[in-house]
Order: C-alpha cells, then structure tokens, then sequence
C-alpha cells in the first residue's frame, strides 16, 4: 500500500513541473495532462506464487495410483518452473519437444504465439519418467493423454483438479487455486 501512495504521490510531482511551465509559457498548454499514474492493480501487493518450500512439499504429496501421480508431478512441474497456463500444457504435444537441444516449443493461451524454453532438468526429468512409466501407448500425440483405454487428451479440468486438491492438502495459500497461482517468479534451480 505504502508503494501505491508513493507511485501516486511522485506522478503528481511529475505533473507539478509541466503545470508550472504551462502557467509561465515554457511549454505548450496540456502536457501535465499525458502524466498519467500507472493502474494499480485490486491484488498487486498479494504474494504472487508460493515459496520454493512450499512448492517442493506440494510436489510431495502424491497419494495416487503411480501412473496418476507421475502424470501429476510432470503437470506441476510444468506449472510451476515455467508459469503456464493448464490451456498451454494440455496443448502440449509430443512433437513440441526437442531432445537433442533440450527445448519445448509452448503455443501461448493470452498473447498468442509460440515460445521456445529450454528444458529444466527436475521438469525433464518429471516429463521423461511419465513418458517411460505411465503414459499408455496410443495414437494420440498429445503430451499429457487420459490413462485409461481410448485415452484422449487431458482437459483443463484433469490440469486444475491436481493443482488445487494438492494446494489445499499441503496447505498453500496463495488467494486462488489455479494452476497459475504456482508460477515461480524468482527460483533459482
């Protein structure tokens, strides 16, 4: 709150000396008026993510079948070391993934396009085990698939399920529980 007062407090200073040069003829009328004070956001001073602690008991707790938490812990990781949204990742597909330069190619929900991100290797390594020990075999080339017969594409839901039931249950509380809530802002592996 204290740095809202501030950031307000310095715009007006900044339209004070433009004023001034108006009244005295320094400058063309209405440039104090293009100082404008930047939004404040209602929820810009929460935390925006969890501790690292907290992330690593969060990943944790998985209390499922072994194909299931795997499949979770390779979500989650997704989720947490990158900042994606559940939309990107269950539009992962396997052709994203690029072994031999260790990078993933990422079509973004919000401001459209394509990213490119190096492969971290606790995520790699989370990805490759669910690859090897639980994804079933099928035609889809979707990364994260349904793990029982006929298996299809996750949806959003599959994503935001894991996500929330496990925040609750390691007792993270970062205001709402969707899968962005665990991006990591500034983690260092």
């Amino acid at each position: 709150m204290e740095s809202q007062i501030g950031l307000h407090g310095s715009t007006i200073a900044s339209r004070l000396f433009p004023l001034r040069g108006e009244q005295r003829g320094w400058c063309v009328a209405g440039i104090a008026k293009g100082v404008q004070s930047p939004k404040i956001y209602r929820f810009e001073g929460l935390p925006e993510g969890p501790t690292w602690k907290e992330v690593q008991r969060l990943l944790r707790t998985a209390k499922r079948p072994p194909s299931v938490a795997l499949r979770t812990r390779a979500i989650l990781m997704l989720f947490v070391v990158y900042g994606l949204r559940s939309g990107e990742v269950s539009r992962l597909q396997l052709k994203d993934f690029d072994c031999r330069r260790e990078t993933f190619v990422v079509q973004h929900s919000k401001r459209g396009g394509s990213q490119r991100y190096p492969i971290q290797r606790a995520t790699g390594d989370a990805i490759l085990e669910y690859l090897t020990k639980a994804r079933p075999r099928c035609g889809d080339r979707h990364l994260f698939v349904t793990l029982h017969p006929l298996s299809r594409p996750v949806g959003r839901s599959v994503m935001w399920y894991p996500t929330s039931s496990r925040m609750k249950a390691a007792r993270i509380n970062v205001g709402s529980l969707h899968s962005e809530s665990l991006c990591l802002k500034c983690v260092v592996f």
